[in-house]
């Protein structure tokens, strides 16, 4: 985890320091931009795609929301948690 802060710096230039910060970092302690992370190859060469959180969120899975689908967790594992039988149909 990374916290960091610039002053006079929009969002924008805070994804464009992290973007140059972890791109960098990744070619000089792998001499490559691609790393191997829980066996899939990923690119970390710049630049990066960007997206609003607002588009991000939208993404569907199963017809439901990111946020749905969080919801429907947590909700699934209060009932489990309760001892409340659920039907995985």
């Amino acid at each position: 985890m990374m916290e960091l802060y610039q002053a006079y710096a929009d969002y924008n230039d805070m994804m464009d320091l992290t973007e140059d910060l972890i791109s960098s970092l990744t070619h000089e302690l792998h001499g490559s931009y691609e790393i191997e992370y829980e066996g899939q190859q990923i690119n970390l060469a710049k630049p990066w795609r960007r997206v609003t959180m607002k588009r991000n969120s939208k993404k569907k899975f199963l017809d439901l929301t990111l946020m749905q689908f969080q919801l429907m967790k947590r909700r699934l594992l209060k009932a489990k948690e309760l001892g409340v039988h659920i039907d995985k149909r």
